[in-house]
């Protein structure tokens, strides 16, 4: 079953929050040694859909944006959006906040002459986030693991490629409607509040 409504199908989000700094170890498979990796404080914010011009224009507003960001998996009307806000610690003294926001994979910068793409990406985020406090996102069980679902999430099933469990796992947790609802509401702020920032 598509998970759909007027201009938006399978819509799913999540987020990430990390209160505090850490190093994380872990071992390179291709040598078998050890490394530490610094993992800084912030979160990390993700938003999956596919775009259709069902009742609306949707699909059309956005194509400027998927011709520059086209998606890696050939499916031309799907936007995975990313955004990372964290701290970096500088010259051991002081905290700077960096904000990274990634299409498709493709990483763009948040600044005025942007702005026109980041009132979009934010308006989508916005649709979304009322279609989830109006109950409008309904799935059933047997859409994960459907072939509707492996093509509109099939950068989730290539990231975890030996695992198609751990794909379905992680989608499931996308698509619950309070998720969705809860990491909207929070990216809409981070969008603004980096928005606010790139001026200063």
């Amino acid at each position: 079953m598509n998970i759909s409504f007027h201009g938006i199908k399978n819509a799913g989000a999540d987020f990430e929050y990390r209160p505090e700094h850490r190093l994380v170890q872990y071992k390179n498979q291709k040598n078998g040694r050890t490394s530490t990796l610094f993992i800084p404080r912030g979160k990390t914010f993700e938003l999956h859909c596919e775009l259709n011009n069902t009742g609306t224009n949707d699909l059309d507003e956005f194509r400027d944006i998927l011709k520059a960001f086209p998606n890696r998996n050939g499916r031309r009307n799907v936007i995975d959006f990313v955004m990372d806000s964290s701290y970096k610690i500088v010259d051991m003294k002081y905290e700077l906040k960096n904000d990274i926001c990634v299409i498709n994979g493709q990483k763009f910068d948040i600044n005025h002459k942007n702005y026109p793409m980041f009132a979009k990406i934010y308006s989508l985020v916005e649709k979304i986030t009322k279609r989830a406090e109006n109950n409008e996102l309904t799935y059933t069980k047997n859409y994960i693991g459907s072939k509707n679902c492996r093509d509109s999430y099939a950068s989730f099933y290539n990231y975890y490629r030996n695992n198609p469990k751990m794909a379905e796992m992680t989608i499931e947790k996308f698509l619950d409607p309070k998720r969705i609802k809860e990491t909207c509401l929070m990216l809409q702020s981070a969008l603004l509040l980096a928005l606010s920032d790139s001026r200063r």
